[in-house]
C-alpha cells in the first residue's frame, strides 16, 4: 500500500495532488482563471483570452516574419499541394473569404464595416437575374457569388449587402437606378416594344 503525504500548502490537511491540499488544488488546476481582457472568457496566457493574446502574439518582432517564411517553405516544398489546401479551405469557407475581402475594401476605400461571415447567405439562385448561383473552382464566371453593396453611398453592414451573381454585379457595378430605367426606357424606345 502506498503511504500519501502531506500537502506543501497545508501539511494538516490530505494531499490531492501535485504537493497541494484539495482546497488549492481546486484553485490553482480545476477553476479556471478569467481573462483580465474580457472577464467573461477563460485565460489563456499572459492574463489575457485566446483571441486577445493571438493578436498581441501576432505583434511581437519577428512573429508574423517567421509564419510568412514557415507558408513560402511550405509553398517552394509542394506548390500544388499548397494551391490545393487554399483552394479547399477557401470553397469552404466562401462566405468568410468574401468577407475578408470586402473588409480590404472597406479599409481601403474608408467605409464603414461591420459584417461577419454569419451576416451572409448565398442564395441558390441571383435574386437579380434568376441565373443559378454557384462556387466554382476558377475565379468569378458569370454564376459565381459576389457581395454587392446596395447602396454605394453607405458602407458593408448586414443592411446594406446582399449576395447576387458576379454578372448582376458588372452589370449593376455602380449604376442608380434612374439610370437603369433611362437604359431600360431607350431599349424599348429602339425595339419599339
Amino acid at each position: 500500500m502506498r503511504v500519501r503525504g502531506k500537502p506543501t500548502c497545508h501539511p494538516d490537511r490530505q494531499l490531492k495532488g501535485h504537493g497541494l491540499c484539495n482546497a488549492c488544488y481546486k484553485r490553482t488546476f480545476q477553476n479556471k482563471q478569467m481573462a483580465k481582457c474580457h472577464p467573461d472568457r477563460p485565460h489563456e496566457a499572459r492574463g489575457l483570452c485566446a483571441r486577445c493574446y493571438e493578436a498581441e502574439r501576432l505583434t511581437e518582432p519577428g512573429v508574423r516574419e517567421r509564419i510568412q517564411r514557415n507558408r513560402r517553405a511550405l509553398y517552394q516544398k509542394n506548390p500544388e499541394r499548397f494551391k490545393a489546401a487554399v483552394k479547399s479551405c477557401r470553397l469552404r469557407n466562401y462566405s468568410s473569404s468574401m468577407v475578408n475581402a470586402a473588409r480590404s475594401r472597406a479599409r481601403k476605400r474608408g467605409l464603414e464595416f461591420s459584417l461577419t461571415a454569419a451576416d451572409i447567405a448565398v442564395p441558390d439562385t441571383c435574386p437579380l437575374l434568376g441565373i443559378p448561383i454557384f462556387v466554382g473552382e476558377q475565379r468569378h464566371k458569370d454564376n459565381s457569388p459576389t457581395l454587392d453593396r446596395i447602396r454605394n453611398d453607405a458602407g458593408y453592414t448586414p443592411d446594406n449587402v446582399w449576395v447576387i451573381s458576379y454578372r448582376a454585379n458588372r452589370i449593376k457595378n455602380d449604376s442608380t437606378v434612374e439610370e437603369f430605367l433611362a437604359i431600360a426606357d431607350g431599349l424599348k424606345r429602339r425595339l419599339g416594344l
